[in-house]
């Protein structure tokens, strides 16, 4: 309180200010600057840097910049430095004026400080890459920063690449039957215990969740059963009905949905890795240490350096494909009937236009022969003009005969012509039908065509990762010569392919071409091999490292909700089996299996990596161009998925604020949000009055992963740089001291403390290493 009265104008006290966040919005704004530049100061990081920026969400022109740098005590931490919001559209021009301005302006730092700028990490769009190279190209610039591409958004498009269009069409529609969450929805969870999953959109992952959870329920079981239900019980009944229209009782429906069907399965099979790999390479462990497993697979999965692609197991679409070749085989025998049927109908019109033809050329004899009857010349008079009589009474009767005759020789004709066109039609359609789907009649013929689909997609994946001009060819050798930071490669590697992947490190440089290990420095790093297989081969404690007591309880709560969401699925309330049964044909999808090793766990793996590391370069100094080989090579980050978390940091203070919140207070919101950890930790460091950042508490130590830490709590001691009024309540009174013997509680609710609510809370700071250090209690 006393810190903000001295900042706010006049003699404004805190409590006689009725907005007072639009009256300290910006006093706050400069508290959240003064912090950007002393976490990223020099005297705390190393000097050299790079960002996480993104310029163009779906959703709104925001932009986001983060840096990353090492700290001097061996912390990789990000801070988001700028978060704007702009009406106009975002080009490339006005995206990089904005990140120089973000990085100069907002994060205080000088202009020639840029040079230090190494790598700037965005995903693929087109406004973020041509901002990048608008800097790199801008000659009023020293920085030339290497422009890297997010490794998951470039993984996703490998899957958009799959050619599926039946399957494209199941999903559409099944997504329109879904939309409002309605019964249908709550139909599904019954039938199946799970919440439908909706895709669309730029997520490629999120298709591949629905085609795995379709494999998992059967595709056949969701048309017949839930949209049938839907039509009768009028939920959705528009959308149920157009579906089952198109994949079901319409025309060619059946093949339609015995494509989708192996499509489905093929979509699941091949896209497993790209997407088990996408969201891998989305955390913020220093992935690009352990990456080149992640690539290897995948080199390995599509078939790098080999001709052709029948190595590629296909174990879902196999088992579907019996199924989907019954289907087509009994609609080819539908259109094979039609065709018999047909033909069948023709020969029997032709077979009655015969009859009726000689029926007519029957009668024309007949009155032929009574016409030359009336010419004899052996009557009477009298004779003749009666036979003329009965004669003329004959030829009227014949003459009606023979046109009825003919009337029904043409309208047999007309059926035998419309006969023998519908034969034709229906020749056609079986012809056409064979054309289109001969190959699919076969189980191996279904299996080739679930090649064919995802083929593309493996074809994408090689023209963005291993194509010379590719996007992420760069950042994938990249990953693979950091093959010589893992200890556990550099014990079974002899010296000289250690000293290959090396020389690998020149593809480490920037956009113009300037190398950031030059060839004096990979030579010292050669000099340390043999030092580093040494310390390789000698036994270690991996888990003495710091946070692997955390990772094994994490690891534990996710087992134990994992197991908890099993039988509560699985079970009733009356405890009977619930999910719906899925039938012989629905296929199974291979989940991943779990493990209790903390190397399949990728992000621990990398962090283990650097916590190995820092021990011998930081805190022994055992190495020092491997160290600093390490610290400039963990500024590559894989993925820009930490600014689309802030994003969604934004949306959340939206929903809840509403749409009309101050842009300075909803940058002091999200400052607060998303750089907490880092400002937690100046916090803790910094006690200075004039420093210290009021605004921000420690956060409160609720979590479970450090319940066995051992390391004992310090006695309580009064933070010396804080004035005496500063510690008092809300209503004046001091607050009680508690001995060692304190056990620490939530923290203080500053949002509450800032309304007047009267909330018991406690205060804790945190020392330098991390350990609680004091606690004090506010009473009322």
């Amino acid at each position: 309180a006393p810190f903000l009265d001295q900042h706010l104008e006049g003699e404004l006290q805190i409590g006689q200010v009725i907005d007072l966040v639009e009256r300290w919005k910006n006093v706050l704004y400069n508290i959240y600057v003064a912090n950007h530049r002393t976490i990223l100061s020099d005297e705390n990081c190393f000097p050299e840097f790079g960002t996480v920026s993104d310029g163009t969400p779906s959703f709104a022109n925001v932009e986001n910049l983060r840096v990353v740098k090492v700290t001097k005590a061996g912390k990789i931490i990000s801070v988001m430095v700028s978060f704007e919001l702009y009406d106009e559209s975002m080009t490339g021009e006005k995206h990089a004026s904005h990140l120089i301005k973000g990085l100069c302006r907002k994060w205080h730092s000088p202009l020639a400080n840029l040079e230090n700028w190494k790598v700037a990490t965005q995903d693929g769009c087109k406004v973020n890459g041509a901002a990048v190279r608008h800097i790199q190209e801008c000659d009023d610039l020293v920085c030339k920063p290497h422009g890297n591409c997010c490794a998951p958004h470039t993984l996703g498009l490998s899957g958009k690449a799959f050619v599926t269009p039946n399957l494209k069409a199941l999903r559409g529609r099944f997504n329109v039957v879904i939309r409002y969450r309605g019964k249908v929805v709550e139909y599904y969870k019954e039938l199946f215990g799970q919440s439908p999953i909706k895709s669309g959109g730029i997520r490629w992952w999120i298709e591949f969740e629905q085609s795995a959870q379709w494999v998992e329920h059967g595709i056949l079981n969701i048309v017949s059963d839930l949209c049938t239900w839907g039509v009768a019980n009028n939920a959705s009944a528009q959308s149920c009905q157009s579906l089952l229209t198109e994949f079901r009782d319409g025309p060619g429906a059946k093949e339609k949905l015995a494509l989708a069907l192996v499509e489905n399965a093929a979509v699941v099979d091949g896209g497993r890795l790209f997407a088990v790999f996408t969201y891998i390479t989305e955390g913020n462990d220093p992935l690009i240490l352990i990456a080149y497993k992640v690539f290897d697979e995948l080199d390995a999965f599509v078939g790098v350096g080999t001709t052709g692609y029948l190595h590629i197991d296909l174990p879902n679409v196999k088992k579907i494909a019996i199924k989907a070749s019954e289907m087509m085989c009994e609609s080819r025998d539908k259109i094979d009937k039609a065709v018999t049927s047909a033909r069948a109908h023709v020969q029997v019109c032709q077979d009655d236009c015969l009859d009726k033809d000689q029926a007519l050329q029957q009668l024309s004899v007949a009155r032929a022969r009574a016409g030359a009857g009336s010419r004899s010349s052996g009557r009477s008079t009298t004779a003749r003009n009666d036979y003329s009589n009965i004669s003329n009474d004959s030829a009227a009767t014949d003459a009606e005969a023979k046109k009825k005759a003919e009337d029904e020789l043409k309208a047999a004709k007309k059926t035998f012509a419309t006969a023998k066109k519908a034969l034709k039609e229906s020749e056609k359609a079986l012809a056409d039908w064979d054309k289109e789907h001969k190959d699919h009649m076969s189980i191996s013929g279904l299996i080739a065509h679930a090649r064919r689909c995802i083929i593309p997609g493996f074809e994408k994946y090689k023209e963005q990762f291993i194509n010379p001009r590719g996007r992420c060819t760069s950042l994938r050798l990249k990953a693979q010569c950091c093959k010589v930071f893992n200890p556990f490669e550099l014990d079974v590697l002899p010296e000289p392919a250690i000293c290959l992947l090396i020389d690998k490190f020149s593809e480490f440089k920037l956009s113009d071409g300037t190398r950031i290990f030059d060839d004096d420095f990979l030579r010292n790093m050669k000099g340390e091999v043999k030092k580093a297989k040494l310390h390789a081969s000698r036994a270690f404690d991996w888990d003495s490292l710091p946070k692997s007591k955390q990772y094994k309880n994490r690891d534990h709560r996710r087992k134990l909700k994992k197991e908890a969401a099993r039988v509560r699925m699985e079970t009733r309330e009356d405890g009977e089996y619930a999910p719906y049964e899925q039938s012989d044909v629905a296929g199974e999808y291979s989940k991943p299996k779990d493990s209790d090793k903390w190397q399949d766990d990728l992000g621990e793996y990398a962090r283990r990596i650097w916590e190995w590391w820092l021990i011998r370069w930081l805190h022994v100094k055992d190495f020092t161009y491997f160290g600093l080989a390490i610290r400039k090579v963990v500024l590559w980050l894989l993925s820009s998925a930490v600014v689309e978390r802030d994003f969604s940091q934004y949306v959340c203070i939206i929903n809840a604020c509403g749409n009309g919140l101050s842009f300075p207070v909803m940058q002091g919101r999200i400052f607060a949000r998303c750089n907490k950890d880092v400002y937690d930790e100046l916090a803790a460091k910094s006690l200075d009055s004039e420093e210290f950042n009021y605004s921000i508490m420690p956060k409160d130590d609720d979590d479970d992963d450090d319940d066995e830490e051992t390391e004992p709590t310090k006695p309580i001691r009064k933070p010396v740089a804080l004035a005496d009024d500063s510690l008092k309540g809300s209503r004046g009174n001091s607050p009680k001291w508690r001995g060692e013997d304190a056990k620490p509680v939530a923290k203080m609710d500053l949002a509450a403390k800032r309304m007047g609510e009267q909330e018991d809370k406690v205060a804790s700071s945190i020392d330098e290493r991390g350990v609680v250090d004091s606690h004090f209690e506010e009473e009322r």
